[in-house]
């Protein structure tokens, strides 16, 4: 829905129709976020079970993370050096491995704070890519996240 400023209006909108609705967030790097979540959940907008984060389906060492964090790192690179052509193209290799999610890596890399993210995800859409693009990982991650939301369904 475009960020996280948009989730309460997006949730309150749909609670109308009165739909089952199920949010699934990055991890949040701020307090404000998580409180608009809380209080969401809080004034019976969201049921608490049905806000689910990307950082449940991957794990990393700072326990956050993005969609792209679901991605194995060199399918994210493929991805964001098709999408971003006026960077030079990176490789695993180049990313800082201290620092525990691809987007901070990305970003060091380009010396950003942060960079438009629809852009890979266009590229991907327009790649009209099968299942033989992806790793068994990458796969495995995205499947058991599918599941375990539509049991919340």
């Amino acid at each position: 829905i475009g960020g996280m400023d948009k989730v309460a209006s997006f949730i309150s909108l749909l609670r109308g129709s009165k739909l089952n609705i199920v949010c699934l967030l990055d991890s949040f790097s701020d307090q404000k976020g998580k409180q608009r979540i809380d209080d969401l959940i809080k004034i019976k907008i969201i049921k608490d079970r049905n806000v689910r984060y990307f950082d449940e389906f991957v794990k990393t060492t700072n326990g956050k993370a993005d969609i792209e964090d679901l991605f194995e790192k060199s399918e994210y690179l493929d991805l964001f050096n098709k999408a971003f052509t006026e960077f030079k193209d990176f490789g695993v290799k180049d990313l800082d491995n201290k620092l525990s999610n691809i987007l901070q890596q990305i970003n060091k890399l380009i010396s950003k704070d942060h960079f438009n993210h629809y852009r890979p995800a266009n590229q991907l859409a327009k790649m009209s890519v099968d299942i033989k693009y992806f790793s068994k990982d990458t796969l495995d991650r995205f499947e058991n996240m599918f599941k375990e939301i539509n049991i919340l369904f």
